[in-house]
This record gives structure tokens, C-alpha cells and sequence, in this order.
């Protein structure tokens, strides 16, 4: 059969339609990973960028779609993939995906649970898609092991409603890789059912579970150990090579598609059991070179620079190789004091009689192809060979068959004796008729001496091939970093990212690189052994850290005598700045919310608070996405001007009276408004609580109503408050005003057994109380003040339009002024509309840097106006 085998797609899909118009023959169309681009379902994934730039050099011919987003899609499409959409249960899923083109469906996931349901779904989707999307096939059933088939078969019209068969063969061993077994029992139910001509899907299961056996993964951040990269391997060639052989019950020839489990170290959930120990680690970047080595593909060597070792200065080989049978242990070490590149190399040394020394590495079965030509190639350093006749420090090419066979003679290299530093040698020879895969070595013939081998590589041809590194740079929030410096180790390789993060170094010699990214305003990123194979492009993504700005000084919160406004000042650090975050907490030991994102400049005014109330502030510098670190809080405490107490907090409370409508009155000793007034329900009555109404009005009850009136629910032993903004409820020093409570519910208030207030009454009913007492409450005053304008902004909403935004300490009107200088020159006509949060838009500008200030007018206040600043129209 023709093995076609494709790498490094980031999610899975699968299928041929049977004898279908234009069905691709059947054969393997192999895909890795979990969620393509921007289709992660959190943010622990991968970051899109790398998932994105793996996709863009992917070879597979079968992309996976699991939610609708249109730029993946596109990025599929554009790649000449098939496209294999996931329906869950609607057919609009479907219809979204067939009118972008797509033609092949998954519906469902392992329906194990409910059969009877998941039936019902795929009967619904199939009898849509022959009604509505007639190109439309549909792969069913995906069941976990060995599933419900049968019930699928028998009661749900399962063969009927699908064109291939979907499911997951998951094994917990490595040294097997996937659950063949399975797939035959699968087959004996389809070819009971007269479905033997349906291909298989095997949509998941090849591959590692969640948790990798004996190995702890509870976070991305841990660096893979070698026995989890040794059980990935496992995992990666074994189930490859029991997929490809042919067995009792199991012919390859059922199969068309195969996911293998997983890309990354994480799926996209938030549980930390699901990190596991996948092809590239949490940030993108590759583990050895387990993601350019995938059986069947061009060929790639194992730990290629000896970079995975247990700890410490170990004798023998690192994983994947193999030491020439009865020779000492002490002939071979991993050596991390002598290497080319990376952290490590292989040491081989000639010792007492001992007169060859080798390592070995076969590649996977199916990975060379009879008449092709390859290239083995390594770098070699020697001390003190002494070859008496002996070839020295060499590498050597051999071919093996499917049963791992020698066939043919294969090639040597030239030999390096004497002491000479890294110099790459290679070896050539052209596969036979019966070649299945290679056998790769490096040999040390002689007396004496020691040689060291790294960064091994394979290529096809007889020239060594060049192999490239790119990838993206990128915040924290996986945002780009542009202008980053990307320089490679060895070679010195230098690439700046673009606007889009993205850096691309070509031309590099086989090997294993280290890469480090730098910016100003973030620290250093290394990423070590990124393997770069012949005319192979490896991924990495570097995610850099800000670096932490100087925290504000001299900060100070002060009330302003307006009710519920507090004044934030500030100084900023010696370091440079972007802008400030503004916190506030009502404890002392808590950072609390971030009210203010953005300010540019001291002071900021915070609104809409609770006078009376103690507020914390801490207010933090940032640069480059980077916060200042400083948790130092400073209280304020909003005011409103002056306070009105109208009530006697050590007397008693009256509790004998009972109405709809109360109220009292209360002499003015300030000009200004009123913006806040209390009282407290004193009802023990179900239900305990009352819809208040608050009003005031000018001398007693019959008086005029000044303002508008707040309606608040007040409970039982709590106090009620209504707030007015600064203005809208104008009074005058020395007069008297009356506050009216008018309740949904007759009820008791609290009342004192004393005149409070001077020239102050408590009325019930709207009649006088016939006895000395005050409605137990307080009413805050703001003064009379000139208005002030609070928390001037300027953006960029449209190619030509900036909008003006700022705030006022009562309702007034809005204008702008702008021009090219201070001067101004332009203006917009003012919006006589009252209003204590302002609007204006600015349109038909022209490229460049703009002045502007905002003006406010109140009846009876001087017109204010703010100071000038600045935008600049891109």
C-alpha cells in the first residue's frame, strides 16, 4: 500500500466517503496535535502564533476544524488541505463550515453514555446534509475503545447515516502505542452489519493519554525529563510501526486517517493533571527533536546532540543510542564540558586493548525509500588519536531491512586522527532494492585517543541540505513583539522579529542551536536545542518577560469637596513609563480592583464613590505590559462639603409611629446641592423591607419639589441612601427645606425624642407630629463651586475621527476647541444638553498632531474650561 505520512498540524480530522465522486485512494493521512490555530479552549495553550506558524509548515492533508473562526479556516483552506469540520449537534455547524467550502464532517464525541441520543443527533445531521449540503459526508460513531457499536448499528441507524466510521483506539502502554486489538473487534461489527467496505478513522488514540505513565506532569513550566521524552518516543515509532503491519484481524489497508496524541503540553484545559508531555513544551518550543522525527518522514536522528542524559556526567549514551556489545562502559560518556553546540556531546575513547569503539541508531521502519540516495553527517572532534593503520574517528551509513536485517554495503567516511578541533564529516550511499530504514554510527578505530561526536544529521541527497529556524516573539499575553533580536548559537545567526512577531533565520548548517530574543524594555529569552534538520524548518516561540518599571512617589488621595469625588496625585518614577493603573480597595490589605487603566498623566479623579467611606488606593507605573511592584495603599475618605446631621445618635428611638409618608425639616447653613440623604426602616413587619421614594422640597410639605426625586429600598435596621449628583438638587444657605420619605407600605421609621435641628419639625402623614422629634437620617451638601472638569480623554476611533470623552462635577454642557497650536481655531458648536459624562466626536481630520481643550457650562457657575492636550492622528 502507498503510506502517505504528514507532520505537525495542530489538531486532528480524518476521512475518505467510500466510493465517493473525487475520493482520495485510501491509504494514511496522519495528523498530530489537538487545536488548530486560535481553536484552543483556554488560554493555556500554545500561543496562537506558534500554533499558527507550525500550521503554515505543515504537510498534512487533512486539517481539523473544532469551533468556527473564520482566519483558521481560511488558513486551511489556503494550505490545499482537506478540511474535516466538527459537528457537535446543530446543523448550522455544518452549514457554517459547507459554505466556506468545506465537505467533510465529524459529528459527535464518544457517544459512549447514550447511544440511543447521539443516533438521533446523526440522523438529524445526515438528513440535513442530503437535503441541504448534497456534497456533505460525515464521519460517525468516534466511541472511545470498543464503544456501542453494536447499539449504534442495531437501533440507531449508524450505517445508514455515515460515511466512515470515527473512532478512538487509545492504548496505556508505549511499547504498543495504539489499540489494534480494537480496531478488529470495530471491523467484525462493521462487516456484520455489511459495512466492510467503510474505512476507519481513527480519530484519537495514537499516543499518550492525559497523564503519561509514571511520569508526574502537574505543570507546563517543568522542563521534560529523558524518560518522558524516552516514553514519547515510544509512544511516537511503536504505534507507528503496529499501524503499519499488516496481522490477523487487522489489515492497514481499514485505515485511512491516524491522530496522533499531542502536540503541546497541554490540551486547552485548566487542570493541571492534563499537562502532559507532548512534541513542543507550554510556550511552542521543541523538545530535542521528537518533532521533526516522525517514522515515515524524512529522515531525522534521535537526540541528535546528545543533549538528553540523566544528571550529572553519565558513562555511556543518551537515549536512542546504542554502544557496541561487550566493550567497557568507561570507552563511552556524555560529555558537557567539550561539546559543539547545545549542552552535551558524545565522548568515545579508546581504553587498555580496546581498539573500536561505536554508537548505532536505527531510524523508523518506512523511512528510506530502495534507490534513493542519503547523507549521514556529523560534527567530530579528536585529541590524540593514534590510528597505526586504523581509520581513526569516523560515521558510517548501513541499510536495514523491514525485519532489521543489513542489506547492501553501505558507506564510511574519511577518518580523522591526530588532535583536530569540530570538523563535519559525512558519509553517502544509495539505498537498495529490499532498504526499509538506515542504520546511522559513529566509530572511533585505533590505538588511543578520544573523539567527540555531536549534531548528527540525515538528509536525502548527497550534499548535506541546510535547514532554517523561525517563529514568533511575544509578550506574556502572547501579544507580538516587534524589532526583537533573534541570534542563534553556534553561527551567531541574527533575525529581527516583524510587526508581527515573527523572525525567520535560513540557511543553517544540521545541528542543534540555541536561540536567544531580546528587546528593549523586556529581559533576555533563551530556548535551548532547537534541533535544525537538512531542508527542514523548525518552530520555536519565545514568550519575553517585561521588565519591571520604577514604582509612582509623593502619591496623595484627598477629598475635593464634591460628594462621592476623590483627587489622585501622583509623581511618576525615574525610570520611563508607558501609563498608570489606578487600584482601589475599601481594605487595607487588599489590592482590589483596577479602576483606571491607561492614565497618562497626574491627577486622576475617581467618581461614583460612597461619602463617609475609606477608600485604598496603590497606583502603579507601567512599561512594555510590565506593572511596577509597589503595594503600598493610601486611604481618602469622599466627603461631599458640608453634612447635615438631623438626628440625635444617643436618644432613643421612637417606634410608635406608623405611615405612608414621612418627613422633616431642615435649615440650610450652605449654599450648594443636596447629593445624598439616609434613613433607617425600623419595620418588623414581613416583609422587612420598603420601597422608599426621597425627595426635597422647599420649606415643608406643601412646598415646591427641588430636583428630581430617588427611589431606594430600605431593610429592616439598615439605613437607606438616596444620591443626587452634584447640581441637580440646588438649595440656598439659610432657607428651609423639607425631606419627604413616601414609602410603598405604611411602616415606622426611626425617630429621636429630641429638636435636633433648629426650626426643624417631623411630620407623619404630611401633618405635624405632636411631639418634640426628628426623622433619624443625615443629608451630605456639596457647595457651591466652580465646576470642575475631571479625566480628559482623546482616541483614535476611525481613519479620520477622534473622540473626546471627560467627565464633570455636575450635569453642564460639552464643547471642544482644537486646531493645530494651543491657539485652537476650530470648534465644535456646543451641546446644550446637561450632562455630567461628555461625548464628542471629531471627524474629517487630517494626518498630524492635533491641540485641543474642553469646555462646560452650568446656569448660575463660571463656565469651565480644561487645560490643553494633545493627540496625533495616524
Amino acid at each position: 500500500m502507498q503510506i502517505r505520512v504528514f507532520v505537525l498540524i495542530l489538531a486532528a480530522g480524518a476521512a475518505a466517503m467510500g466510493a465517493a465522486s473525487g475520493t482520495p485512494k485510501p491509504g494514511f493521512v496522519t495528523v498530530i496535535g489537538r487545536a488548530v490555530p486560535g481553536f484552543g479552549h483556554s488560554d493555556h495553550g500554545a500561543p496562537a502564533q506558534v500554533q499558527a506558524l507550525a500550521l503554515k509548515h505543515s504537510e498534512a492533508q487533512l486539517g481539523y476544524c473544532n469551533v468556527p473562526r473564520e482566519a483558521a479556516i481560511d488558513v486551511l483552506l489556503a494550505s490545499g488541505r482537506e478540511i474535516a469540520g466538527y459537528v457537535h449537534a446543530e446543523e448550522k455547524e455544518l452549514d457554517y463550515y459547507y459554505r466556506k467550502g468545506v465537505r467533510l464532517f465529524i459529528v459527535g464525541n464518544e457517544p459512549d453514555g447514550e447511544p440511543e441520543a447521539y443516533g438521533k443527533t446523526l440522523q438529524r445531521i445526515a438528513a440535513y446534509a442530503r437535503s441541504s449540503a448534497p456534497e456533505a459526508r460525515l464521519i460517525g460513531g468516534n466511541c472511545f475503545t470498543h464503544g456501542p457499536y453494536e447499539t449504534l448499528y442495531q437501533k440507531c441507524g449508524f450505517r445508514e447515516s455515515c460515511h466512515m466510521v470515527g473512532f478512538h483506539c487509545y492504548s496505556d502502554e508505549p511499547d504498543t502505542g495504539i489499540n489494534i486489538g480494537a480496531v478488529g473487534v470495530l471491523r467484525e461489527i462493521m462487516k456484520k452489519y455489511g459495512d466492510a467496505d467503510k474505512l476507519v478513522f481513527l480519530g484519537e488514540g495514537w499516543g499518550p493519554k492525559r497523564e503519561l505513565r509514571t511520569v508526574p506532569r502537574v505543570s507546563p513550566y517543568i522542563p521534560p525529563s529523558v524518560s518522558e521524552i524516552t516514553l514519547m518516543r515510544q509512544f511516537l515509532v511503536n504505534g507507528w510501526n503496529n499501524i503499519c503491519t499488516p496481522r490477523e484481524n487487522y489489515n492497514p489497508n481499514w485505515v485511512y486517517g491516524v491522530l496522533f496524541f499531542t502536540l503541546s503540553d497541554n490540551w486547552g484545559f485548566d487542570y493541571s493533571h492534563f499537562y502532559n508531555g507532548g512534541l513542543i513544551d507550554f510556550w511552542g518550543n521543541p523538545k530535542d527533536d521528537l518533532l521533526l522525527l516522525f517514522p515515515g518522514d524524512r529522515l531525522t536522528v534521535s537526540n541528535s546532540g546528545f543533549e538528553y542524559a540523566e544528571p550529572g556526567e553519565p558513562r555511556g549514551t543518551g537515549p536512542w543510542w546504542q554502544m557496541k556489545p561487550d566493550t567497557p562502559l568507561s570507552c563511552y560518556g556524555i560529555d558537557a564540558s567539550i561539546r559543539r553546540a547545545g549542552l552535551r556531546s558524545q565522548r568515545l575513547s579508546l581504553v587498555d586493548d580496546v581498539n573500536e569503539v561505536y554508537i548505532t541508531q536505527n531510524t523508523a521502519r518506512g523511512s528510506v525509500k530502495p534507490g534513493e540516495t542519503y547523507t549521514f553527517a556529523a560534527w567530530v572532534k579528536t585529541q590524540d588519536v593514534v590510528t597505526d593503520e586504523l581509520q581513526g574517528a569516523r560515521v558510517r551509513i548501513r541499510f536495514l531491512d523491514a525485519d532489521g536485517n543489513v542489506v547492501g554495503s553501505g558507506a564510511w567516511s574519511e577518518g580523522l586522527d591526530s588532535t583536530r578541533d569540530w570538523t563535519q564529516l559525512t558519509a553517502t550511499a544509495t539505498a537498495p532494492a529490499s532498504a526499509n530504514r538506515m542504520r546511522i554510527e559513529c566509530n572511533l578505530r585505533g590505538v588511543s585517543g578520544t573523539a567527540w561526536f555531536d549534531d548528527c544529521s540525515v538528509s536525502v541527497g548527497a550534499a548535506v541540505g541546510k535547514g532554517a529556524v523561525e517563529g514568533y516573539v511575544l509578550k506574556p499575553d502572547n501579544t507580538p513583539i516587534a524589532g526583537a533580536a533573534v541570534v542563534t548559537a553556534p553561527a551567531g545567526r541574527t533575525a529581527k522579529t516583524d510587526e508581527t512577531g515573527r523572525f525567520e533565520i535560513a540557511d543553517l548548517d544540521p545541528g542543534v542551536y540555541n536561540l536567544t530574543a531580546s528587546a528593549e524594555g523586556f529581559s533576555k529569552k533563551s530556548v535551548t536545542k532547537v534541533v535544525v534538520a537538512p531542508g527542514r524548518t523548525s518552530v520555536a516561540g519565545l514568550q519575553l518577560e517585561p521588565t519591571v518599571p520604577g514604582a509612582p512617589v509623593n502619591v496623595e488621595v484627598e477629598s475635593c469637596g464634591v460628594s462621592g469625588v476623590l483627587k489622585i496625585s501622583w509623581d511618576p518614577p525615574d525610570t520611563g513609563v508607558d501609563y498608570f493603573k489606578i487600584y482601589r480597595s475599601t481594605s487595607a490589605t487588599s489590592l482590589g480592583e483596577c479602576v483606571a487603566d491607561n492614565v497618562t498623566a497626574s491627577p486622576f479623579y475617581d467618581e461614583h464613590l460612597q461619602d463617609f467611606q475609606t477608600y485604598y488606593y496603590t497606583v502603579r507605573a507601567v512599561k512594555s505590559g510590565a506593572e511596577s511592584q509597589n503595594t503600598d495603599r493610601h486611604p481618602g475618605v469622599p466627603t461631599g462639603g458640608a453634612t447635615l446631621p438631623i438626628y440625635d445618635t444617643n436618644a432613643e428611638p421612637d417606634w410608635a409611629n406608623n405611615a405612608q409618608t414621612h418627613g422633616q425639616t431642615f435649615t440650610v447653613p450652605k449654599s450648594g446641592s443636596i447629593v445624598s440623604a439616609t434613613c433607617v426602616l425600623a419595620n418588623s413587619e414581613p416583609p422587612n423591607y420598603r420601597s422608599v421614594e426621597f425627595s426635597i422640597l422647599e420649606g415643608g410639605p406643601n412646598g415646591k419639589q427641588v430636583g428630581p426625586s430617588k427611589t431606594v429600598t430600605c431593610y429592616f435596621n439598615e439605613i437607606g441612601t438616596a444620591q443626587w449628583s452634584a447640581g441637580e438638587v440646588p438649595v440656598v444657605a439659610g432657607k428651609t427645606y423639607y425631606l419627604r420619605l413616601v414609602l410603598d407600605k405604611a411602616s415606622a421609621i426611626y425617630r429621636t425624642k429630641a429638636d435636633a435641628v433648629p426650626r426643624g419639625r417631623y411630620y407623619m402623614n404630611e401633618q405635624p407630629y405632636p411631639s418634640e422629634s426628628d426623622l433619624w437620617s443625615t443629608i451630605s451638601l456639596a457647595e457651591s463651586r466652580p465646576l470642575d472638569i475631571l479625566n480628559v480623554r482623546a482616541k483614535q476611533v476611525g481613519p479620520s475621527e477622534v473622540e473626546i470623552t471627560w467627565h464633570t462635577t455636575a450635569p453642564a454642557t460639552s464643547q471642544v476647541l482644537y486646531g493645530p497650536s494651543a491657539t485652537y481655531g476650530s470648534s465644535v458648536a456646543a451641546d446644550d444638553r446637561m450632562t455630567a459624562e461628555h461625548k464628542v466626536l471629531l471627524a474629517n481630520l487630517n494626518p498630524g498632531n492635533y491641540h485641543f481643550c474642553v469646555k462646560s457650562a452650568r446656569p448660575g457657575l463660571p463656565d469651565a474650561v480644561s487645560l490643553d492636550y494633545q493627540f496625533v492622528v495616524k
